[in-house]
């Protein structure tokens, strides 16, 4: 049986909101959690009580306890958030830090955030270590607000249309160049001529669940220099934003199948799957392949749209005889949608885990 240890200062917020959710989604026989602090507190935070209650977790009975030596030994992993160095040293103890901010005396919407963010990593924790309780879906989403960034290209015209169809879906905010040309009641667009241009009011992309990210380029033709700001500078830019503003959010990218490889543009995509991945407890890569337009989407770029015209009426071919290979735009975007509102079973995507997610 593994045991984690989830302390902070006052064993009345942020501790108790982590054992919390861990104990209800993990599987008993293969793990627990407890919760302590190194200066424990008289009793958990009212306000952490109630937004806990939300969500039909109650933490009115429970008690802060002392982070003891004692304690921490019998511990596997201990998970620090905001106790320092005053936590215990214990050698051979795996530990992690949690950089969360105190909820006391927070209004209740800073508690939210901080409480949903919580949740993500916990979830996020459960998923790596294979502890999570058979059938449990976690931080499902039934009613999700998007960021969708590229509506107007081939991947993002497909996505588009998936979001607005899905009943689940509440809202979309296009961010981009130009405008989509679109009027749906879901859609909102938030059009800027320099996406280098990160400085958003934060109230423009408060309160999203997830973000869609479709841009990308070519690398034909371009240097490793320019082809690494228009991939990683630009997409780490905007996902830093939005992590400060939603850390609790997905975000699922569109990357490209044969990331990892020898070639550049490979390694420009991986080195930005891995700042992604680390960046946001909750994200996927999606390594997209060959990408079959159902609905008439089609690509920005010339010698794309050249490409496709010729490769069109292979793709039902080539599905058959290899059906990893082509995904079509509603698959695409359906399987992004599930992936944000109730994960995958690994966080990079290749296209025969997108079929199967998308179907």
């Amino acid at each position: 049986m593994n045991t984690v240890i989830f302390a902070c200062v006052h064993n009345a917020g942020r501790s108790q909101m982590a054992a919390a959710f861990f104990n209800s989604m993990t599987d008993r026989t293969k793990a627990r959690a407890v919760s302590a602090g190194t200066e424990p507190g008289e009793r958990v935070h009212p306000e952490v009580v109630a937004a806990m209650a939300e969500l039909g977790i109650d933490l009115s009975g429970a008690k802060p306890q002392r982070l003891t030596m004692e304690l921490a030994t019998r511990g596997s992993l201990l998970v620090t958030m905001g106790c320092g160095d005053a936590c215990p040293a214990v050698p051979g103890l795996r530990r992690d830090d949690w950089p969360l901010s105190d909820p006391k005396g927070k209004p209740l919407e800073e508690v939210r955030r901080i409480r949903d963010e919580i949740r993500v990593r916990v979830t996020a924790l459960l998923t790596a270590e294979r502890w999570q309780r058979t059938g449990f879906v976690a931080n499902r989403r039934d009613h999700m607000k998007i960021i969708l960034f590229g509506a107007t290209g081939m991947v993002g015209q497909g996505v588009l249309r998936e979001c607005l169809l899905d009943d689940g879906v509440e809202a979309v905010l296009a961010v981009g160049r130009s405008s989509t040309g679109q009027t749906h009641p879901k859609l909102r667009e938030l059009v800027r001529e320099d996406l280098f241009d990160f400085g958003v009011a934060g109230a423009d992309l408060q309160g999203y669940d997830a973000c869609f990210f479709c841009l990308g380029v070519s690398a034909a033709g371009m240097s490793e220099a320019d082809y690494t700001r228009l991939t990683y500078d630009l997409t780490l830019g905007w996902a830093r934003t939005l992590a400060a503003i939603n850390p609790a959010m997905t975000f699922v990218y569109v990357s490209g199948a044969g990331t990892g490889g020898r070639a550049m543009w490979a390694q420009v995509k991986k080195h930005t799957e891995d700042a992604l991945l680390e960046l946001f407890p909750s994200a996927y890569m999606v390594r997209l392949g060959a990408l079959r337009a159902m609905n008439g989407e089609i690509s920005k770029t010339r010698w794309t749209r050249v490409a496709y015209a010729f490769f069109r009426p292979l793709f039902p071919l080539m599905r058959a005889i290899a059906p990893g290979t082509v995904i079509s735009t509603e698959e695409l975007g359906r399987a992004m949608i599930r992936a944000a509102r109730k994960g995958a079973p690994t966080r990079v995507l290749e296209s025969r885990d997108l079929r199967a997610l998308g179907a």
